[in-house]
């Protein structure tokens, strides 16, 4: 019974290192995609005013 036990906590304290481990690369994968998509806005965000900027110069040239 002891071992029964013993092989039951083991088993129990591997399945909780195993799911602090998903949650762990969960979050992981959020935050990497949280990052792209914060680049992805911030190329479009400055790509455009760098368009805006130009836009605004011809047009004071003009």
């Amino acid at each position: 019974m002891a071992e029964w036990a013993e092989a039951a906590a083991t088993t129990a304290e591997l399945a909780g290192h195993m799911h602090e481990n998903a949650l762990g690369m969960l979050a992981e994968m959020m935050m990497s995609v949280h990052c792209l998509l914060l680049e992805l806005y911030l190329t479009i965000y400055l790509n455009y005013a760098d368009d805006a900027v130009e836009s605004r110069y011809i047009l004071r040239c003009i």
